[in-house]
Order: C-alpha cells, then sequence, then structure tokens
C-alpha cells in the first residue's frame, strides 16, 4: 500500500503539465479564432452572392410574369405605350394577400442603359434585369401576316404580340398575354 502523500501527488498536475497545457491552448486559441472568422467571412460572401442571384431570378419571373399578363385594351389602365426605353401597360399584379389584381405597371431603362427597372402601383421599383451591355426594348407586331420587330409603338390601340429585351446582339423575348 502506497502512503497517502504519493496517492495524493498521482491525483494532481504539476505545475509544469499546467503551464504547459496553457501554452498549447495560447497557441491553438488564435488560430481557432482566425478559422471560425474565416468561416464566418465566407458565410456572408455566399449569403450576399446568394441574395444576388436571387434578386436577379425573382426579378425576371417578375418581368415576364407582368408581360405575360397583360391586360389588352383601349382604356387608360390597360392601354399599352411602348417607347424604346419605357413601356407602360395594364397587368395583373400578385397582391399581398396572394390573389391577382389589375395593376398598371411602368417598365424602364435606368439612365445608365444597363438595367431594367419594374415599377407597379403602390411599390418600390425592382431591379428586374441588368447587363453588362446597353439595353433598350423592341416591340414585335403581326403586320401583313408577318411579325415586325420595332423600337416603339406608334398606336395606342396596339398592344405587341411580343416586348423585347435587346442587349447588344441578344434578345430575350417575353411573350405578351403568354401568346404561343
Amino acid at each position: 500500500m502506497l502512503p497517502r502523500a504519493s496517492r495524493r501527488a498521482r491525483r494532481a498536475f504539476t505545475l509544469v503539465e499546467v503551464i504547459a497545457a496553457l501554452a498549447i491552448t495560447g497557441l491553438l486559441l488564435p488560430l481557432a479564432w482566425a478559422y471560425l472568422g474565416q468561416s464566418a467571412d465566407n458565410r456572408d460572401r455566399v449569403t450576399v452572392a446568394v441574395a444576388g442571384h436571387a434578386e436577379v431570378g425573382n426579378g425576371g419571373r417578375l418581368l415576364r410574369s407582368l408581360v405575360e399578363r397583360t391586360v389588352a385594351g383601349s382604356d387608360t389602365l390597360s392601354a399599352f405605350k411602348g417607347q424604346q426605353f419605357e413601356a407602360r401597360f395594364g397587368s395583373w399584379c400578385q397582391s399581398t394577400s396572394g390573389w391577382l389584381e389589375r395593376c398598371s405597371v411602368r417598365l424602364s431603362i435606368n439612365r445608365d442603359r444597363r438595367a431594367i427597372l419594374v415599377e407597379t402601383e403602390g411599390a418600390e421599383s425592382v431591379v428586374a434585369l441588368r447587363s453588362t451591355r446597353p439595353l433598350a426594348f423592341a416591340y414585335a407586331l403581326l403586320s401583313g401576316g408577318a411579325i415586325r420587330w420595332q423600337g416603339a409603338l406608334t398606336t395606342r390601340l396596339t398592344t405587341p404580340l411580343a416586348v423585347g429585351v435587346v442587349s447588344g446582339s441578344d434578345t430575350l423575348v417575353l411573350r405578351v398575354g403568354g401568346v404561343q
């Protein structure tokens, strides 16, 4: 049987062991802190990137759905007015309660011609599309049995078959009223 003093010494850490453990912890803690900080920065970058992609995707869906739900008519709410950098028309907009309501829509291309803004009554404008090249609108009309694209609508009674978003040599075609 061991004396009482030697049993107590075996259960406890020595001062050297405690200092060594604190020194190792002191070296590892800043490394772990830096790793966690870097992980948080990466998380924030991913969150911002995802939000940017979601904004663009949602803006594109909003643009497409508003143009597809265009209300054709000659009254001031639903008359389609189209110019090279702006289009105004009536559509069916999603309400905050979840159903569709008649609304007036304004699509405009910003001053530097690199983004399309969507404005509906009672809502803030939303960036629906961004481009690195200048943008413009074009309108597809049926003329003499053929589809013809033009930069502006000359009569209020004409609702185009489609709205084209022209960016350099590319054109994004948005069907009006879901016409096939």
